[in-house]
C-alpha cells in the first residue's frame, strides 16, 4: 500500500474505505451462498476513523433480498 501508516487491527487482511462522496459509499461483503436460514450468527467489526470530521456515523448495514427481487436495508448496528 501507498500509506504505511494504515495497518489491519491483526492479522494480515484489512480494508481501507476513502474518499467517500456519500454517507451510504463504504465497503461491502457479499454473504449469499455462505449462510443459512434460522442460523444465529456473531458479527465484530474493528473500525477506525481518520480525518478532520468531528463526528463520524459508523453502521452496519443488511441488504435483504427478497422473494420478489426486491432489497430491504436493515441497520444491524450503529455507533457514533
Amino acid at each position: 500500500m501507498e500509506n504505511r501508516k494504515v495497518s489491519p487491527y491483526t492479522g494480515n487482511n484489512f480494508v481501507v474505505a476513502s474518499e467517500r462522496t456519500n454517507l451510504w459509499s463504504g465497503i461491502e461483503q457479499n454473504i449469499f451462498g455462505r449462510i443459512e436460514l434460522e442460523t444465529m450468527y456473531n458479527v465484530v467489526a474493528f473500525v477506525r476513523i481518520n480525518g478532520s470530521e468531528p463526528k463520524a456515523d459508523v453502521r452496519a448495514t443488511l441488504n435483504i433480498q427478497e422473494a420478489d427481487n426486491r432489497d430491504r436495508y436493515v441497520t444491524m448496528g450503529r455507533y457514533q
